[in-house]
């Protein structure tokens, strides 16, 4: 069974090299669907909606909400933001994160993606070791 919470937060960022209008710094008010996913315990729940919400709150809420995702990523698309999030949730038992940037578009990891995937590289330009990083990715304008 799968039990998912929902989360919004809001962030600027900008896609430095990006071809258009996204290489300007901008904000996003974003909203994060938090999937876990296991077997229906003795007490009647797979994972506690209260605990859930503190585990993300306090991993990845509350370091990202009204900052700039520059300061922690050197290219924050929303896939790359998804991969960090990702990282600090690992030891959940993940079936699916979504990140949507805007009301009608967003990313996936789903349980597949979560299995094979490996862990966001660092980015040695960051000065804070905590902070990851991976490859730029392709981008359309529309999408973002």
């Amino acid at each position: 069974m799968r039990v998912t919470k929902c989360f919004r937060f809001d962030a600027a960022h900008h896609l430095p090299g990006y071809p258009g209008k996204c290489a300007q710094r901008h904000g996003h008010g974003y909203r994060l669907e938090v999937t876990v996913a296991g077997a229906v315990r003795d007490d009647g729940l797979v994972f506690d909606f209260y605990d859930l919400k503190t585990i993300v709150r306090e991993r990845v809420i509350d370091r990202l909400d009204h900052t700039d995702l520059n300061d922690l990523l050197a290219m924050p698309s929303a896939e790359n933001t998804l991969l960090w999030i990702r990282d600090q949730l690992r030891d959940l038992p993940l079936a699916g994160l979504r990140l949507y940037e805007t009301d009608d578009s967003w990313v996936d990891l789903v349980e597949s993606d979560l299995a094979k995937s490996e862990p966001a590289k660092s980015d040695p330009a960051k000065s804070d070791p905590a902070k990851s990083d991976v490859a730029g990715s392709d981008l359309n304008e529309d999408t973002q």
